[in-house]
């Protein structure tokens, strides 16, 4: 009965040893990882991504049983350092921890969070660029503004020079017809003095004639 009794208390025993055994082993890790103070974001060349979980623990080496560093969050960027090992591998997170992760939660596609903040800073980027195109928008009226002003002398300009050609073209046409009835005016005084000319010739042509024959 003493046996029984014994062999009872030992199997009952077991389960509380290995769970104070676990809790020896995890406990460091949870004081290491309270006593961290954050760090800073450190920039690194990511070439995979953390899963979207919450979080997952850090460990010091490939294995759960190893001491836990810290966490890192669901879609974090982090730089594979090392091959996998006993379904860990080997990374450095965006806070330049490096550490042991579960392989499986870790891939080469970025998750929505990553995806998020990219397309978060695209449409930052083009926020920007259609504010700095408002911005020009006041200067590029002024522009086009000072254009139709400009524009519109030029057709000002071009209709004045337009009307002044007509009118030089009209006195010329008339200063040509004066000159030609100048021309025509003076050839007629000419001819009708010619014309005088050779009738008083004449008659003194005749009156000679007729002297001389009286002498």
């Amino acid at each position: 009965m003493n046996t029984r009794t014994l062999l009872l208390s030992c199997m009952l025993a077991l389960p509380t040893l290995s769970f104070a055994q676990t809790e020896l082993t995890e406990a460091p890790a949870t004081t290491e990882q309270a006593e961290q103070p954050p760090s800073e974001s450190t920039s690194i060349v990511p070439n995979a991504y953390i899963t979207d979980n919450l979080y997952i623990f850090v460990h010091s080496g490939a294995g759960k049983n190893y001491r836990i560093l810290g966490s890192i969050n669901a879609g974090t960027a982090v730089q594979v350092v090392g091959d996998e090992r006993n379904g860990f591998v080997n990374v450095i997170d965006d806070k330049g921890r490096e550490g042991w992760v579960e392989a499986e939660f870790v891939t080469t596609e970025a998750g929505l969070q990553i995806t998020n903040q990219n397309l978060q800073a695209q449409l930052d980027a083009l926020n920007v660029e259609l504010q700095d195109s408002q911005n020009e928008v006041p200067t590029l009226q002024a522009k086009l503004n000072s254009l139709e002003s400009e524009n519109a002398e030029l057709r000002q300009a071009v209709k004045d020079a337009e009307t002044q050609k007509v009118q030089i073209q009209k006195e010329a046409m008339n200063k040509k017809q004066e000159q030609q009835h100048l021309l025509l005016s003076y050839g007629a005084a000419i001819a009708f003095s010619g014309l005088i000319l050779g009738v008083l010739l004449t008659l003194f042509l005749s009156r000679r004639k007729r002297y001389d024959g009286w002498a």
